[in-house]
């Protein structure tokens, strides 16, 4: 194990199941035949990783549980659990390794232990208030984060009766992200009903001719003409960032976020849909103008369509930006005179820096959006 995945490996070990589990109320499950993926951002790329249970191992006259990593390029990790009245203890899978107590038995806001963070050294760990979490596919309540500075940096994992651990950051270089489900076939049929949702979405206005052209890692987005003449009257200078600006170390993901049945009508820079419910295409765009990026909305109104900039609430260049869209339905973070849950199709402005920002159209034909609660 490299020495770069050896905080992920221990602190992201637990049973992310809201079914099958020790119950509601356990904070770091660890039973059942589970498997979970999380989404690890580091070094501004992107990678999914598996987790999932791999049996028991009986050492020193204790029985320990087996949480395995599949990493994003094949390899398998292990880290050893048990519980015990006095909480959860963790160790390295091997003859000669040191368990350590990894969380305390009961987690109220305030108590303080001592936690190992590799290399021998142990800092002082402390949990805060319980909070709500809202994930992809879930929103999660009563959760706790735990909170300790290594070498200058605060670092934190935030634990969810029932679930474990949802979500996680290790210095400013590395955060994870509960995925969307706990069994890989879930997940598959979620990411297919989304992608056959999209693409519905964007072909429900056929004579328009709105449509992204995909070759291989690049795409090119074609705009129907009274888009392009609203366009160039409303925002001047304004460019849809290009396929060739898309890091290259986030290539690999490009199918995992658009799938083929959605590339009519998604790609990290513009998405096409019905967003206001009238029958005909509308677009978010990511892009520039002069200097500063910019994220667009064209809205379809009986004249045309009607340009509006929305607010990234970060620098586009600096954040490495992509837009994704997301279907009816889906889970939207907790804020004042915010639906609960997508009220029809929407998109997404995902950052590896920051929570993702949620935008929807209201009754009224006005830009609404949410975003994930900052860290």
């Amino acid at each position: 194990m490299s020495l770069r995945r050896l905080p992920t490996a221990i602190l992201l070990s637990s049973c992310a199941l809201t079914l099958g589990c020790r119950g509601d109320a356990d904070p770091f499950p660890l039973d059942g035949a589970i498997e979970w993926q999380y989404a690890i951002t580091r070094d501004l790329g992107v990678d999914t990783v598996s987790r999932y249970v791999d049996g028991t191992v009986d050492l020193d006259g204790k029985l320990y549980t087996a949480l395995a990593t599949r990493w994003a390029d094949g390899s398998v990790t292990r880290m050893l659990y048990r519980r015990d009245a006095a909480g959860i203890y963790a160790r390295s899978d091997g003859p000669s390794a040191i368990e350590a107590l990894l969380i305390p038995p009961e987690l109220t806001a305030g108590r303080t232990w001592m936690i190992p963070v590799g290399g021998g050294q142990a800092v002082v760990a402390t949990v805060g208030e319980a909070e709500q979490f809202v994930g992809p596919d879930a929103r999660y309540g009563d959760c706790h984060r735990i909170e300790w500075v290594e070498s200058g940096a605060t670092n934190f994992l935030l634990l969810c009766p029932g679930v474990g651990v949802a979500k996680a950051r290790y210095g400013t270089r590395e955060e994870l992200l509960i995925g969307t489900g706990p069994r890989q076939e879930r997940q598959s049929t979620a990411k297919a009903t989304a992608s056959t949702r999209a693409a519905e979405a964007c072909a429900n206005d056929q004579q328009s001719g709105a449509r992204i052209e995909w070759s291989g890692h690049k795409w090119s987005p074609v705009l129907p003409t009274e888009m392009t003449t609203q366009l160039a009257r409303s925002k001047p200078g304004f460019t849809v960032n290009s396929s060739d600006q898309f890091p290259a170390e986030m290539q690999g993901s490009l199918t995992q976020w658009y799938p083929p049945a959605s590339q009519l009508c998604s790609s990290p820079y513009t998405v096409f849909a019905d967003f206001n419910g009238d029958g005909v295409v509308d677009a978010a765009l990511l892009g520039s103008q002069g200097d500063l990026g910019a994220l667009v909305g064209l809205l379809s109104i009986p004249i045309g369509y009607e340009v509006q900039e929305l607010s990234l609430g970060q620098s586009g260049e600096e954040m490495r930006l992509h837009l994704a869209l997301v279907g009816p339905g889906a889970v939207l973070p907790p804020a004042p005179d915010a639906p609960e849950r997508m009220p029809h199709i929407g998109f997404v402005v995902n950052g590896l820096t920051w929570g993702p920002k949620y935008f929807y159209t209201a009754p009224d034909g006005t830009w609404q959006s949410v975003s994930s609660p900052g860290d």
